[in-house]
């Protein structure tokens, strides 16, 4: 079974509060964000335009694009937690997908 996951701790209206299945397009952009956030440390700020370009082109477009491919019809579940402890619920997701 291929699934994505992305924990999101910030919320808002486009956001779910609440775990649950997401679409295809949602959990793209929940990961591309959550990737943002990841590196949002230094040094990273100074070193991004490196990371994110080669030969003056902007690679994150196509980041975007690999990681849709990747994620085209496979279920995605998203997995919300104020604290580092979401990777707990991760067993009870498959738990209840076989159940079903």
């Amino acid at each position: 079974m291929r699934a994505a996951y992305g924990k999101r701790e910030r919320r808002s209206a486009a956001r779910p509060s609440k775990n649950g299945l997401c679409a295809a397009d949602q959990a793209v952009t929940i990961l591309m964000e959550n990737c943002e956030d990841a590196y949002g440390f230094p040094p990273y700020s100074h070193i991004e335009s490196m990371l994110h370009s080669r030969n003056e082109n902007d690679l994150r477009a196509k980041e975007r694009e690999i990681v849709a491919k990747a994620l085209s019809g496979a279920p995605a579940t998203l997995v919300v937690s104020s604290t580092m402890d979401w990777y707990k619920t991760i067993p009870s997701v498959f738990e209840a997908k076989a159940d079903r």
